[in-house]
């Protein structure tokens, strides 16, 4: 359950670095859909066929993580509205990921007979998408920028502690 945090600390943190016209992401979301792969791979991934979907989501969108990552390197440049098209459409895969592993986990605590967390991680689910929502909004109203992307970082933070709450409880059930 650690490499789930993990995977999505990588995925959820972005700090760009501009050289000259190329833009570095110094934390890579690809490496962060790599470890989220490799997480599905250990015993709570065979515990739910959400988490298949979640391993071929999560290999599409390193593979697409990898594109981009040497597209910023090289300095492409796509035209305004195809970038925020395919921004929107990579963090609609993105919560789609998002969605399916916190379903895995609802569908794990349930054969469990046990609760794990997964009502507090559906509820930062939820909370995640709508401060991705008004982040994007956001743009449009540029006065309200700082108090979406606060907004969308309380999110983010949730999602995780709630990733780490679960991840504490397992540890509990194994002892």
């Amino acid at each position: 359950m650690l490499l789930f945090f993990i995977g999505f600390l990588f995925i959820f943190l972005d700090y760009n670095y501009q050289v000259g016209e190329a833009i570095i992401n110094l934390i890579p979301d690809f490496v962060g859909y790599i470890i989220v792969f490799i997480a599905c791979h250990g015993k709570i991934g065979r515990q739910s066929n959400h988490f298949i979907l979640v391993r071929i989501v999560s290999v599409l969108l390193a593979v697409w993580g990898i594109v981009s990552f040497v597209m910023g390197i090289v300095s492409f440049d796509m035209h305004f509205i195809v970038r925020i098209g395919v921004n929107i459409l990579t963090l609609l895969c993105s919560l789609y990921l998002t969605y399916e592993f916190t379903e895995g986990i609802k569908t794990y605590e349930r054969s469990l007979c046990r609760p794990i967390g997964a009502g507090q991680l559906s509820s930062a689910w939820t909370l995640l998408c709508m401060g991705n929502l008004i982040y994007y909004f956001s743009f449009f109203f540029e006065s309200l920028y700082l108090v979406c992307v606060l907004l969308l970082v309380l999110s983010l933070i949730w999602f995780e502690y709630a990733v780490l709450y679960i991840h504490r409880e397992l540890r509990k059930i194994k002892r």
